[in-house]
């Protein structure tokens, strides 16, 4: 795998061929083109086979299952049919491409589902790596990892609720092939109803790691996309608050707010999220609050789109904008009288663009001003 150059081997592969290859070719033509579900032991139970393929913004050819909710990459579709790892799937892409050579090329075979598990349902492998985390989380090695978490005003009651824990990494702590590898992170566990482990994100503690985040692989959880929370105080039954990420959706809990995660800034955009928000709402107000980035205003942006688009669908919303460069757990930290005061002022409207730049060149003030 060592020099083998990701976004090569993906530009490489005709992701409609492969797929066509590995789940036994496409109903229609062109865009409208449809797979069968690539997660194992799926039925196809409507008429129209559940998945598709499309190309990002960026030109990445990407699939998405609407039956399952899995979507991901060429790697991420060889993965999920055949049980092979990160390394093993690139692999296999790099020589089918001509990019390396070697052998005959594996046969590929269909992962079969794990004995006990539904369809759709996450590995117990990842229930077990979180709690495995979680109780790290509270030994003398996390102790930065608590400092880090304290520092953003998660209270230790909120930590242990939510079963927020540290993993040290895969040399100290074992884990499944498809659970992140990263060292030195505090894992962020997206539970269900019940309380059960669906999903979890590792974010690291590392200066300029890339990425931030890293997620389970498709074949261990499917991407929830939104992770909802209930207030832990007596909680504002007017508003419900959109935040961007779990840490601070765990804030807005907290300040007696029930909340909804957006598991990373693009998912607010996607299609059917609005939807999802407005059933959660339930007649309430909605409070959308992202990030205010120092530079691109990617937050402010997509923050609009999402408000936007719940009016489109008769739900009251709108944006509460942290100032340039800070997101709501930070803004926070400064703001004594807290979310309520927040959320109630009288204008709470994202700046524009040259707003955002004229604030990004001028110094914040200490005790930030509301915008």
């Amino acid at each position: 795998m060592r020099g083998l150059d990701r976004t090569e081997i993906l530009d490489r592969i005709d992701l409609a061929g492969l797929a066509d290859e590995l789940l036994g070719g496409r109903r229609g033509h062109g865009a409208g083109a449809k797979w069968p579900s690539p997660v194992p032991g799926h039925p196809q139970t409507g008429q129209s086979p559940p998945m598709s393929i499309f190309t990002t913004d960026t030109g990445e050819e990407r699939w998405t299952c609407f039956a399952t909710g899995a979507s991901g990459t060429a790697i991420d579709l060889v993965q999920m049919r055949s049980g092979m790892n990160f390394g093993e799937s690139l692999e296999f892409l790099a020589q089918r491409a001509g990019i390396v050579t070697g052998g005959p090329l594996p046969a590929i075979k269909e992962r079969p589902v794990t004995v006990g598990r539904s369809v759709g349902d996450p590995d117990p492998a990842l229930g077990e790596w979180v709690q495995a985390c979680q109780e790290l989380l509270w030994t003398p090695q996390a102790k930065q990892a608590r400092a880090y978490l304290y520092g953003r005003g998660l209270s230790e009651a909120t930590l242990k609720r939510n079963l927020i824990g540290w993993d040290p990494g895969q040399r100290v702590l074992p884990r499944a092939e498809g659970i992140p590898k990263r060292g030195d992170a505090v894992v962020f566990p997206v539970l269900d109803p019940g309380g059960a482990v669906m999903y979890a994100q590792s974010r690291s503690l590392r200066d300029g790691a890339v990425p931030k985040y890293v997620n389970p692989k498709a074949v261990i959880a499917r991407h929830p996309y939104l992770s909802h929370h209930h207030a832990m105080a007596s909680g504002d039954s007017e508003v419900l608050l959109v935040a961007e990420g779990v840490p601070d959706a765990l804030m807005a809990n907290q300040a007696g707010f029930d909340s909804v995660a957006c598991i990373g800034v693009g998912v607010a955009a996607r299609p059917g999220i609005a939807e999802q928000i407005r059933d959660r709402a339930n007649g309430r107000k909605v409070a959308v609050c992202f990030d205010a980035d120092d530079k691109f205003g990617t937050g402010v942006a997509v923050a609009e789109v999402l408000t936007g688009r719940l009016k489109e669908l008769g739900v009251r919303g709108w944006n509460v904008t942290p100032p340039p460069g800070h997101d709501l757990s930070t803004w926070l930290s400064a703001r004594p009288q807290g979310l309520r005061a927040v959320i109630e002022a009288p204008t709470l409207s994202h700046p524009s663009r040259e707003q955002l730049d004229r604030r990004n060149r001028t110094p914040q003030k200490q005790g930030l001003a509301r915008t």
